[in-house]
Parts: structure tokens; C-alpha cells; sequence
């Protein structure tokens, strides 16, 4: 848990703590860049892809995977309700990316905020680690999402926008 070294400067250890969860690790401030994070301790492997595929759990529509039923338009409304609906955010920045933009959604899930970001008439693309939300995504929403940022790289010649809402946390 405290072998983690800040995911923005890289600084180790001089952090202090902020704030505990009851014995299942703090956010930490780091002493380098004064960014607040939260160590995890798991760094790669079949661990990972454990924890992101039966671990994981958030209430809303972060782990509600029965919603990737719902009609495109009620799906679209959800995301908006629960606050996940980013095209708002991202509308603006598109007209810097050039012709036929790719957004790519980092750390996906089953792909609740992909859906919204199609409707802008872009290429949207996922990565996402946890399998059983990967594959609900492709197959039940048609979403392209890949199983890790390598498979990206060789599946989509350029990404125009990165978008992670849910990623930095767990790093």
C-alpha cells in the first residue's frame, strides 16, 4: 500500500496523510506536487484485471450494467441525471482536434459515457481492463473498446481526445 509513488511526479514517500478509510489506505497528499491520491498497491497483472472485473463497485450508473439494456435515448438521459453525459465538456474542444476527431474514453467500463459522446458524430473508442465490462459494452452497445492502451495504440492510427473520469483514483 505505501510502495506507490505519487502518479503525477513520481515523489515517494514525505506524504501526509489526509484522510483514512478505516483500514483500507488513505488519500495521501504528496510532498513533491501536493497532488492528493489514493496508493492501490496493484499495479498489473491478473490482480488487476480481478479487481476491475468482480471488485469494483460504485452505486449509479458506474456499476449498474443492466442499464446497458435500456433504449439508446433512456441511456442517454441516465447518464445525463447521474452527471456522466460529457459532451457538454467535450463539444467545445472538438473543433481543435481537426477532421474526423477520435475521442478515446479511459477507463470506459461498459461504456455509459461513450454512448452520450457518440452522438457528437465522432469516432469514439474505450479502453477498459475489467473483461466482463469490456465485452457488456461491445456487445450489447456495439462500443470499441480495447483491453488495454497497446491494443489502442495497434487498433486506432490517432486518438484527438483523452477523457477519463474514474481513472486516477485507482492508480
Amino acid at each position: 500500500w505505501h510502495g506507490n509513488p505519487c502518479p503525477n511526479c513520481a515523489t515517494s514517500g514525505n506524504r501526509r496523510l489526509q484522510k483514512q478509510y478505516g483500514g483500507l489506505g488513505g488519500t495521501y497528499a504528496c510532498s513533491g506536487c501536493g497532488l492528493y491520491y489514493r496508493p492501490v498497491g496493484i499495479r498489473e497483472g491478473r490482480l488487476l484485471e480481478l479487481y476491475y472485473s468482480y471488485l469494483y463497485s460504485q452505486s449509479g450508473i458506474t456499476t449498474e450494467r443492466e442499464l446497458a439494456s435500456l433504449p439508446k435515448d433512456q441511456l442517454i438521459a441516465r447518464a445525463a441525471r447521474d452527471g456522466k453525459d460529457r459532451t457538454t465538456l467535450v463539444r467545445p474542444l472538438l473543433g481543435e482536434c481537426g477532421p474526423d476527431p477520435v475521442i478515446c474514453v479511459f477507463g470506459c467500463s461498459w461504456g455509459y459515457e461513450m454512448v452520450p459522446l457518440r452522438e457528437l458524430g465522432c469516432r469514439v473508442v474505450g479502453v477498459e481492463l475489467g473483461r466482463d465490462r469490456r465485452e457488456l459494452g461491445i456487445r450489447k452497445l456495439g462500443l470499441e473498446v480495447y483491453d488495454s492502451v497497446d491494443a489502442l495504440a495497434a487498433g486506432v492510427s490517432k486518438v484527438d481526445l483523452i477523457l477519463s473520469s474514474h481513472v486516477l483514483e485507482h492508480i
